[in-house]
């Protein structure tokens, strides 16, 4: 297999250009499981209103789980973000059109979110009480079927030159509250960005969505204990901090 070039280099995975097709290599951290549940969330995503490149086929390269896709033509919505501050809301706006879109879909087998997310936290907590504490804030919270990325941010959508949106990075996708799924986006934009656009887009979301934004926020100790076990270190703080 040919790579034409390097497209981007993460904690975890390298992804690679080979003419028409993107592949997307895991680094060993990254069970066969995982990888493969990773293309099945996204192969099931396609047949819905949403844009997502096609998954062409899973295979083992150089020794690591790969997925091969079509790649996308364009610029992340970070990259524009960044090359006009200026439109900041307009493309707050579009992300949160998509991410409501998203949540109205009909997509079977989804693994549900209350579930995911108690495993990620396990990895992380270990006492009984604290994990039965968790638990019971779940399941309090839980009861949507809104289809949930759990890691939408700018840099997974890719806007191609005609102006179409295409959403990428299906691994933690699952059925559950679209509030949990606007908590993680939250994060991730706190992390990346000043405080004052994260602020932006709550509120976007909030009003568009027509709910309080303190459902939001009841999330957002949950999601920062999930991401805790694969977060780097930089960022392991932050969720520490957030999740107690």
């Amino acid at each position: 297999m040919k790579f034409d070039r390097v497209i981007a280099i993460r904690n975890t995975k390298t992804i690679y250009r080979d003419g028409n097709r993107c592949i997307k290599c895991f680094h060993n951290a990254y069970s066969k499981e995982e990888v493969l549940n990773e293309a099945l969330n996204q192969s099931r995503m396609e047949s819905t209103e949403l844009h997502v490149p096609e998954v062409f086929e899973v295979s083992k390269i150089n020794g690591k789980w790969s997925i091969i896709m079509e790649f996308i033509h364009g610029k992340t919505m970070e990259q524009y973000m960044a090359e006009n501050p200026e439109r900041i809301q307009r493309y707050l706006d579009q992300f949160v059109d998509l991410q409501i879109l998203m949540g109205k879909q009909t997509v079977s087998m989804l693994p549900l979110q209350n579930t995911l997310m108690m495993k990620n936290i396990a990895k992380s907590v270990t006492d009984p009480a604290i994990l039965a504490s968790y638990k019971a804030k779940l399941d309090a919270l839980s009861g949507d079927m809104d289809v949930c990325h759990g890691l939408l941010e700018p840099s997974n959508i890719i806007i191609t030159d005609d102006g179409v949106p295409y959403l990428l990075d299906w691994m933690d996708a699952s059925t559950g509250s679209i509030a949990a799924d606007a908590a993680a986006s939250f994060l991730s934009l706190q992390l990346r960005y000043p405080k004052e656009i994260s602020e932006m887009y709550l509120h976007t979301f909030c009003q568009k969505m027509k709910i309080d934004i303190a459902l939001v926020r009841e999330w957002i100790p949950l999601v920062a204990a999930s991401r805790l076990a694969a977060a780097n270190l930089d960022e392991r703080e932050y969720y520490r901090a957030l999740s107690e």
